[in-house]
């Protein structure tokens, strides 16, 4: 073969390899997204195609559907498979109520989290108000007792050792 049909073998190959890299990157990114959400795809209203996984690899929506890419279409179709057959396991309905209702339960507790750092936060800005008010005040009563001191004759002074 000549050099230019080698090095577009060389280039379509990669091309190949980038797209099997990055739709398989995209069905990872969207299992965890499954599995954080209690099961549920929630970008495209719920819809997972091969159209959807190709958008989220960043790819055109008929590209996986290419001849090169047969192989990767077919380990895509039983990847779909596996996840609608998770999924109808049990009613979506039911399972949206209680998605709905776990976000409710956690949007809840982190709003009684915020509530209680808030009063903690009132409470020490009283302690370190109250403290930076005895802070002020022995400074005060140390400034006075040094003033006195400059005021005696006697120009050393002996500590006293208490026992």
């Amino acid at each position: 073969m000549s050099n230019y049909k080698d090095a577009a073998m060389k280039n379509g190959a990669l091309r190949t390899l980038g797209v099997r890299t990055r739709i398989l990157a995209a069905m990872v990114e969207i299992e965890q997204e499954i599995q954080a959400s209690g099961g549920f795809y929630l970008a495209n209203n719920g819809r997972l195609s091969k159209s959807e996984l190709c958008r989220r690899a960043g790819l055109g929506k008929t590209t996986i559907f290419a001849v090169q890419h047969s192989m990767l279409s077919d380990s895509v179709d039983e990847w779909l498979e596996k996840l609608n057959n998770i999924s109808k396991r049990s009613s979506s309905r039911r399972n949206a109520s209680e998605l709905a209702s776990a976000w409710k339960s956690r949007y809840l507790a982190l709003s009684n989290s915020h509530h209680k750092t808030e009063l903690d936060l009132i409470s020490m800005k009283a302690k370190y108000d109250n403290l930076s008010n005895i802070y002020d005040d022995l400074r005060l009563e140390n400034a006075s007792l040094r003033a006195a001191l400059e005021k005696f004759e006697a120009k050393v002074i002996v500590p006293i050792k208490l026992r």
